[in-house]
């Protein structure tokens, strides 16, 4: 159980760097790479709430991280 505990920050921290870049390209090339059905207002009104999710992801992975570290 314990290999899956020192696994789960770096997922944790791949998941919000990968949201937040997600949320970036929506906000600066919104047609680069779009696979979604919404359109481009819904993903724009969208946007503050996963840059959010996103940064807290890299937070909690770096949170773990340094509590791995003790």
């Amino acid at each position: 159980m314990t290999g899956v505990w020192k696994f789960a920050p770096w997922v944790l921290l791949a998941t919000g760097v990968l949201w937040v870049l997600t949320v970036l390209r929506n906000i600066y090339a919104p047609e680069l790479l779009s696979f979604t059905h919404l359109p481009r207002v819904a993903r724009m009104s969208l946007a503050p709430l996963q840059l959010a999710a996103g940064a807290l992801c890299i937070v909690v992975g770096i949170g773990g991280l340094r509590r791995s570290k003790r």
